[in-house]
């Protein structure tokens, strides 16, 4: 039995039993110290003053030092208890504080490996591995936390073992780099992943918020006074400029996800790695790809660029929820270059789209802004009736989103 701390690169990963990093004690202590704490926070001061008035303080302070004592101890204990263990068909997992539990998960079922670390984890250097299997909704198997060194050779070694030909070969796989994100791609990308659906959320806030915000000054001012012309004028362009702001925002932060974007391919399979913030890296199996998606939004369209999606049947990048995983590829680059890395994975050739007819692209416009007239009729009604905190006739700006009808 050996921690998690790799003494040597070298050293013989497949038929061992290993524990979790030893950092990952006061890790998750501290992790679970802090939940705990802002619960306390938030709750914790009136039931404090309950229970020292009922015990005593005395006894309420031996208390909660029995409860960080406990916390501690189950932390150490779950490390003591916890051991994985990679063979040349399965990887096995014993854990269980208060309930012994054996799990193994045949390699062949393991769709991907994903590792990822946030700020104060990659400073620790330890990581976190997700094993995602096909058919599965969350991950099969989470071993946190590891060292980083580690966890490459795991990524590495399943990946290996699970490939269905020369699976005893020991000859590592040599990577090509397919494509890297360039500074100038990064940018653009949070330009074109602005999400453009906070704006009727903004607009359904201003109806709720602007009656109540009106009222603190005097109608008489805001009607006839020179800061009538002002809000006249500076309002709208006020309105527009926080909602490019927030928007831009949103692409930012989408941006932070994608820092660094690298992929690599070998013969039969790819690997990722990225993020700013929080660093992810994981793999996806060439032979286990269920579908190739080519997206280009509005904004990304009228400048010539694309993103492509891979979807596999695993989980990948810590997802949660769902039967299918789908992970960029590319986050964003030219469309020309996209559909040349899609042709590399999968020889789709020259793909070319036909609109629908003119008569349903009309029944379609038609359709929609019935349901809209529906809509805004409703808000009427409930207006008159109860009475609304808001206009009903702001629903009649659903109907720009309305496909316009073939001329």
């Amino acid at each position: 039995m050996t921690d998690g701390g790799d003494r040597s690169g070298d050293e013989r990963l497949i038929g061992r039993a290993f524990r979790l990093h030893p950092l990952s004690i006061p890790y998750r202590v501290l992790e679970q110290g802090l939940g705990l704490a802002f619960v306390l926070l938030v709750v914790g001061a009136p039931a404090f003053g309950m229970v020292a008035n009922n015990l005593g303080t005395s006894l309420t302070a031996v208390l909660g030092a029995v409860l960080v004592v406990g916390i501690v101890g189950y932390g150490v204990a779950y490390y003591r208890r916890f051991e994985y263990e990679l063979t040349a068909d399965t990887f096995d997992i014993r854990s269980g504080v208060f309930a012994r539990r054996d799990r193994e998960i045949p390699l062949r079922r393991i769709q991907n490996v994903d590792i990822s670390q946030n700020v104060v984890q990659r400073a620790l250097g330890i990581a976190e591995v997700r094993l995602e299997t096909a058919g599965g909704s969350t991950s099969e198997a989470h071993l946190k936390f590891v060292s980083v060194t580690r966890a490459n050779r795991l990524q590495r070694e399943i990946s290996r073992l699970s490939r269905d030909d020369d699976a005893q070969s020991q000859e590592p796989e040599s990577f090509e780099t397919l494509f890297e994100i360039s500074d100038r791609e990064l940018g653009l990308l949070a330009v074109v992943s602005t999400d453009l659906r906070i704006i009727p959320a903004l607009f359904l806030g201003a109806s709720l918020f602007a009656p109540s915000a009106a009222a603190m000054f005097d109608a008489e001012m805001l009607l006839y006074g020179y800061q009538s012309v002002v809000g006249a004028v500076l309002g709208p362009l006020v309105t527009l400029a926080g909602i490019v702001l927030v928007g831009l925002l949103y692409g930012v932060l989408n941006a932070t996800l994608y820092y660094g974007f690298t992929l690599r391919g070998a013969a039969d399979e790819l690997r990722y790695e990225r993020g700013l913030l929080q660093k992810y890296s994981g793999t996806i199996p060439l032979s286990k790809i269920q579908s190739l998606t080519v997206e280009e939004n509005v904004l990304a369209r009228a400048i010539g660029y694309a993103s492509l999606e891979i979807e596999t049947a695993g989980q990948s990048g810590g997802g949660e929820g769902n039967q299918g995983s789908s992970q960029s590829a590319i986050p964003l680059a030219t469309r020309d270059r996209v559909l040349e890395l899609t042709n590399s994975i999968e020889p789709v050739g020259d793909v070319d789209f036909e609109r629908p007819p003119k008569r349903a692209r009309q029944r379609y416009g038609v359709r929609y802004a019935a349901v809209v007239a529906i809509l805004t009729g409703v808000l009427w009604l409930a207006d008159a009736v109860v009475g609304l905190p808001f206009a009903w006739w702001l629903a009649l700006g659903a109907l720009v989103l309305v496909p316009r009808p073939p001329t």
